[in-house]
């Protein structure tokens, strides 16, 4: 039996899907530009951890489930320390 992990960006996209959000919306609100946010989806860049706050705040989840990746243990995706 296998277990699905999901990454934090999935756990991001998934977010704003549900709420009716796009990633551009939540780059206005949290100060930062929507190419960040595309490159951030992508697991490409990662936010400073005040900005990180600031979305899971704005979106009303945990950091934890937005931007840290399940998919390796001790492993962070997204977040800049």
């Amino acid at each position: 039996m296998s277990t699905q992990r999901f990454s934090a960006t999935d756990n991001l996209l998934d977010t704003l899907t549900r709420r009716e959000r796009s990633l551009s919306w939540l780059a206005r609100k949290i100060g930062v530009s929507p190419q960040l946010m595309w490159f951030v989806s992508r697991g490409e860049r990662t936010l400073a951890a005040e900005k990180a706050f600031a979305a899971a705040l704005v979106l009303g989840e945990p950091v934890e489930y937005l931007f840290v990746s399940t998919d390796a243990v001790g492993t962070r995706a997204g977040v800049a320390a």
